[in-house]
């Protein structure tokens, strides 16, 4: 049986399970790939966003798009109660 963990922070996983497994680190994205596919979440989620705030997101999460993803969650989830 193989696992992966997802993790921003390695040594918040116990060593037990870190002396069994193989790291791997992944470079962030740049902003022209990470674009995209904000802008078609946003799209999809019903958010009305300009490139200005498209970037603003990115900028704040760092470049994260685990961390864009969840704040574009959070923000549709906010929007939608506000329709109701």
């Amino acid at each position: 049986m193989r696992f992966c963990f997802i993790s921003n922070y390695a040594e918040k996983i116990i060593p037990a399970l870190q002396s069994r497994c193989i790291r791997f680190k992944f470079k962030r994205i740049p902003f022209e790939l990470a674009k995209p596919r904000i802008q078609q979440i946003c799209s999809r989620e019903n958010i009305l966003i300009n490139e200005d705030a498209v970037k603003a997101a990115f900028n704040l999460c760092e470049g994260d798009m685990r961390r864009v993803v969840n704040m574009l969650q959070s923000l549709s989830l906010s929007l939608s109660l506000d329709r109701r």
